[in-house]
């Protein structure tokens, strides 16, 4: 075409573009180097389209395209990351929740199996509160019969009234010693420390009067935040170990305070205390100075008083051993 000067006589000039060496082929090696890429399409007749193209907005599209492409990818990572993180502490909670519970039900049966000991030591004394006054009443309704046949109606009247008595005073000690048993609710509610106290000496009763022990209660009375059944198992516990650790004639004295905001009830005994070595492992589990005992009392019973917000510490004091309860006044 250029030969046959098809569009006039001057002749064509290669453009300074070409001349300065600004273009390049779009597959060359050093495309980047240069202003203008190039791409050539052959056509009809021998002609040849030439596209020019700068290479700075190609370069900077396909580094933002690489960049963006890049932080895709990272954000991708980031998201899996934060995915493996939340798997890994989701796991990690349910774990930790099922042990939680796993735990919360091996302490509430750790609970139960010291309460069932402690009825175990105690449940021959309820058995004989309970035949004295079953054969008392076998007595009085034998009279009473009598009476009646020879026409005494006031005197079977007398006899028919101790036998109401007597049979409810088994009530009481039967419902007493079911309440003792019954499993824990977890519900705290007002409290009074004499109800729990007389309770629990109900139950120690019989052990207390084979011992010869005296018992001091307290001339007061205040009410705490607890749970009443819960409340007299620790007392108990506490009131069962003085009488262990004591020979005939222990006494053991009760007494109730208010100090730094807390109720404290004290049980203190004259025996032989506790030493050294036994202050150091008190409260831990399975460690016990009892041929028979389960070594789970004493740190059963801190958890009980835990539970209520308040706290159980062996005291010092200069004869016996004493044991503090300490447990949040009632609202």
């Amino acid at each position: 075409m250029l030969r046959d000067l098809d569009y006039g006589t001057n002749p064509l000039e290669v453009l300074p573009l070409y001349q300065n060496g600004q273009v390049g082929a779009v597959q060359d090696a050093d495309i980047a180097s240069k202003k203008y890429a190039e791409a050539v399409k052959q056509l009809a007749n021998d002609w040849q389209l030439h596209v020019l193209t700068e290479t700075q907005d190609s370069i900077r599209a396909a580094v933002l395209s690489s960049r963006i492409s890049v932080l895709a990818s990272l954000l991708a990572l980031f998201a899996l990351g934060l995915a493996m993180i939340y798997l890994r502490r989701s796991a990690a909670f349910r774990a930790e929740r099922n042990l939680a519970i796993q735990q919360r039900d091996m302490s509430e049966r750790l609970v139960q199996l010291n309460k069932l000991a402690a009825l175990g030591q105690i449940a021959a004394g309820v058995g004989h509160e309970i035949n004295q006054p079953l054969a008392a009443i076998s007595a009085y309704t034998s009279n009473a019969v009598t009476f009646l046949d020879r026409g005494q109606p006031e005197e079977a009247r007398a006899n028919l009234t101790r036998v109401i008595g007597l049979a409810s005073r088994i009530g009481t000690i039967t419902a007493e010693l079911l309440g003792f048993a019954r499993k824990a609710t977890g519900t705290m509610t007002s409290v009074s420390l004499n109800k729990v106290i007389e309770g629990a000496l109900l139950l120690l009763r019989d052990r207390i009067a084979t011992l010869g022990a005296v018992v001091h209660q307290p001339k007061d009375d205040a009410l705490v935040q607890a749970e009443a059944v819960r409340l007299e198992q620790v007392l108990v516990n506490l009131m069962a170990n003085a009488l262990d650790a004591g020979q005939n004639g222990v006494e053991i004295n009760l007494s109730i305070k208010l100090e730094g905001g807390f109720v404290e009830l004290t049980v203190a005994d004259n025996g032989p205390g506790l030493s050294t070595e036994t202050r150091v492992s008190l409260f831990q589990p399975f460690s016990t100075t009892k041929r028979d005992g389960l070594g789970l009392g004493l740190v059963i019973s801190r958890d009980i008083m835990a539970d209520f917000g308040g706290d159980l510490v062996a005291a010092t004091p200069e004869q016996g051993a004493a044991f503090i309860m300490r447990m949040r006044p009632a609202p």
